[in-house]
């Protein structure tokens, strides 16, 4: 071998090693900000598809699309966001409780914006607030 293909090769090594090759149970200890965090901005989305509703202006109005966008994509991803916070199993399960709820308003926001119907977004909404009992609850298991 030459000697850059050697460095090459002892270069991929090390990165594989650090990659992790064999997995570990223990979770990181950032996942408790990363839980809080999460709970933070899934509330905060909750929140503000709640304050948006299902005015006229919300297919209209640029800014109010904007916020229905964003929480929506935030709550869309509920679950798969839940599960990248590094936290302990038992606290993924608490964590995805609300999920169903709100990555069904996610579907059904998509379905709204797509046929400009205010009744399925106000349908959004409402299913987006039914999350808010277990978000509370996941925030009292991690904090």
């Amino acid at each position: 071998m030459h000697a850059p293909a050697v460095v090459t090769a002892a270069g991929a090594l090390l990165l594989c090693a650090a990659c992790g090759g064999a997995t570990t149970t223990q979770p990181s200890r950032t996942w408790r900000p990363n839980a809080l965090q999460l709970i933070s901005q899934l509330r905060g989305d909750v929140t503000a598809v709640q304050s948006v509703g299902a005015t006229r202006r919300a297919f209209t109005g640029s800014g109010d699309l904007y916020v229905l966008l964003v929480a929506y994509s935030d709550l869309g991803g509920c679950s798969s966001m839940a599960a990248e916070t590094a936290a302990p199993e038992r606290v993924i399960r608490v964590l995805t409780r609300p999920c169903p709820h709100l990555e069904r308003a996610a579907a059904l926001f998509t379905r709204a914006e797509a046929a400009s119907s205010r009744r399925t977004l106000a349908r959004a909404a409402h299913e987006a607030a039914l999350a808010e009992p277990a978000l509370v609850r996941a925030a009292a298991a991690v904090g």
